[in-house]
């Protein structure tokens, strides 16, 4: 049983407990102007045991999907249309709440937190085809058995995966105590930006953000990210003992199209969402 919000883009708020679950003592809160905004301003936040949330370190500017938000499988059920959930290779990215996960890199992204990164080799795929048993999951390809034909690699000239977070969107985290669902969304992270700023539905930083975002990550203090609108946020904050911080008034920058003109969609021109994995 769960509070179902009066909005039409809802997540339902859990009918007993807070939003945010106890245990996490680290929250990156990421709101786009609207839900089909190719942009989001990320926050966040720290707190003790029993304690408040506390606003720390600047605020970033994100790239999101590139054609806009779409409902993810996470720890918020999702109570509004059934269209706006994710679906592979829809562009979106996912909105909800989800565990942060593993920290990936190569090259100059090992130095942002020594010891706690997983080192990345020219192997190393994660898994975007829904008929495979290793689907969203990140596979050494010399290690397994081959059952794919959509895999997105990892070490790339573009160094663009030198710095990666894994997002628990749709059983990524921990995927044999939460096996992934077909075709819910697969390979969703934390990544440096691309030169042409769009995604296919990762969250995408300069490099610089990646790091200091690495570097303040904690996996025993059992991070969240959070990505929707205000609007949507603010529906939840108002549910009694939400657990969920303040935000600032004032979300401190402009979707991108207010900065350049629309992208065309690449569909349409012909291209493979598996082409590209910004």
């Amino acid at each position: 049983m769960h509070f179902l919000l009066a909005f039409a883009l809802s997540f339902c708020a859990p009918a007993k407990g807070p939003v945010i679950p106890s245990d996490a003592e680290q929250l990156v809160v990421g709101i786009a102007p609207t839900w089909n905004s190719r942009t989001a301003v990320l926050y966040r936040f720290e707190r003790k045991k029993g304690k408040r949330w506390r606003h720390v370190g600047p605020d970033m500017q994100a790239n999101v999907g590139m054609k806009g938000l779409a409902a993810g499988r996470g720890l918020l059920e999702w109570c509004g249309d059934a269209g706006a959930r994710k679906v592979e290779g829809d562009w979106r990215a996912p909105a909800g709440l989800f565990r942060l996960g593993r920290i990936y890199g190569f090259g100059d992204g090992l130095k942002a937190a020594p010891g706690r990164t997983t080192r990345i080799n020219e192997t190393m795929e994660c898994i975007s085809d829904p008929s495979s048993k290793h689907y969203n999951r990140i596979v050494d390809a010399k290690k397994v058995e081959r059952d794919w034909d959509w895999a997105r690699p990892l070490m790339q000239p573009t160094k663009r995966k030198s710095r990666t977070i894994m997002v628990g969107v749709n059983g990524a985290v921990d995927p044999d105590a939460d096996p992934p669902r077909p075709n819910e969304g697969s390979c969703v992270l934390f990544h440096i930006q691309g030169p042409k700023r769009r995604t296919s539905g990762c969250t995408t930083l300069p490099a610089d953000g990646m790091d200091a975002l690495i570097s303040w990550l904690r996996p025993r203090r059992k991070p969240l990210y959070m990505l929707m609108t205000r609007e949507q946020y603010d529906e939840l904050a108002r549910v009694p003992k939400s657990g969920l911080p303040k935000l600032p008034k004032e979300q401190g920058g402009r979707d991108v199209r207010d900065r350049e003109p629309d992208h065309p969609d690449r569909q349409s021109r012909g291209e493979d969402p598996r082409d590209s994995f910004d």
